[in-house]
């Protein structure tokens, strides 16, 4: 009921998004650019080394102190 009263006083608050057209792309053009953009990621991973990994050294364990 409210609903209605204020549709009556103010009007279809979503009726300026009902007017509004979407814009899609052209699906043509879709899978090019994405076979593009895979081939250049593969390209890229097959230029890139392996860097050698940092030697990871212990930490010497401290006694514990009795007080």
């Amino acid at each position: 009921a409210d609903v209605l009263k204020r549709v009556e006083k103010m009007g279809d608050l979503f009726e300026p998004v009902l007017k509004l057209k979407q814009k899609l792309p052209q699906l043509a053009g879709l899978g090019a650019e994405v076979e593009k953009k895979e081939a250049a990621g593969v390209a890229l991973a097959a230029q890139a080394q392996s860097r050698p990994r940092a030697k990871k050294f212990k930490t010497a364990s401290r006694a514990r102190r009795k007080v």
